[in-house]
């Protein structure tokens, strides 16, 4: 996600030091690190855009959803689609 110069936060899915991996995060904005957390905000992996819950529709935050994440500098940086499934499914909306 691009943002001017909002304060950033890592977005993982921690379950433990195994999951450290640059590959298990995502850059986002604090406040949308905080949505994500709550499931609010999820990543659409078919077209790598931005899915937000429809109770944030009359919110700031609608005009995220579609937008697509940005596309990392190297493969290596690349995003694990599979963690970011489950984060989508466990989002109950």
């Amino acid at each position: 996600m691009r943002g001017g110069g909002c304060p950033r936060g890592g977005a993982h899915r921690y379950l433990g030091e195994e999951t450290n991996i640059v590959s298990n995060g995502l850059l986002l904005r604090a406040d949308v690190h905080t949505l994500f957390d709550l499931k609010l905000v999820g990543v659409d992996t078919s077209t790598m855009q931005i899915c937000v819950a429809p109770m944030l529709a009359a919110s700031c935050y609608w005009e995220l959803s579609g937008r697509g994440l940005a596309t990392p500098s190297s493969e290596r940086y690349a995003v694990d689609l599979v963690q970011l499934d489950k984060h989508r499914r466990q989002c109950l909306w």
